[in-house]
């Protein structure tokens, strides 16, 4: 396989603002490795390293990371929640439909023995 991967960070930036603005590049990105490709298509590091970024100035960028992060936070917390329980889905559903677990005697919460 020959595939490169990039890691987008900084060391001078939050992360809510390279994921929010790689996330703004990424319909380019996918459209130059569409043109580009033969049986994969490929980004050059060129492609990452001309696209345009505005940055605020200290203080804005410090009122938005307080709004920004947690949010940004939470949408990747729940990629990777819902990712595990794909994976788990996918591992629990074929022994389901085979018989391999039983689950006739688990007991579902209710409004008056639910959990939380």
């Amino acid at each position: 396989m020959n595939q490169h991967l990039f890691k987008v960070t900084s060391d001078a930036y939050p992360s809510w603002f390279y994921y929010m603005w790689t996330k703004k590049h990424m319909r380019r990105f996918i459209m130059l490795a569409k043109d580009r490709a033969t049986t994969m298509g490929h980004i050059k590091r060129s492609a990452l390293q001309e696209s345009k970024v505005l940055i605020p100035p200290a203080d804005v960028m410090a009122e938005l990371s307080a709004k920004m992060q947690p949010i940004v936070d939470e949408i990747i917390g729940l990629k990777v929640q819902s990712r595990k329980l794909g994976e788990l889905r996918d591992a629990l559903l074929p022994k389901l439909m085979s018989g391999e677990i039983d689950i006739s005697q688990v007991e579902l919460p209710t409004k008056s023995n639910e959990i939380g």
